[in-house]
């Protein structure tokens, strides 16, 4: 009977130790899971960053360009009217 209660403590601490090394390795994928998920996270975060940044960089842009873009017609009008004030004046001394 010793040996058969040698042996079976000897299960009972095998099945504990099994136990415990299988709830060390389920927390360990649990925070492994957690850590990864905080990298994603973080990946995630800085790709929105420099999406966002990229963006605002082509409105920037955009925006330098439309404002040239108005600068060089008000003086393209400019010019047009100078020359049909000219014309205008040019015409009303040839009536004259």
């Amino acid at each position: 009977m010793g040996i058969l209660a040698m042996a079976m403590n000897e299960l009972c601490e095998e099945i504990r130790s099994l136990r415990r090394n299988r709830q060390e390795f389920i927390k360990g994928l649990a925070d492994g899971g957690r850590k990864r998920r905080l990298e994603v996270f973080a990946f995630l975060a800085d790709f929105v960053i420099t999406q966002i940044l990229r963006v605002a960089w082509a409105l920037e842009k955009r925006r330098r360009f439309v404002d040239a873009l108005k600068q060089a017609v008000a003086e393209h009008l400019q010019h047009v009217r100078e020359s049909l004030l000219l014309i205008r004046c040019v015409w009303v001394r040839r009536g004259a």
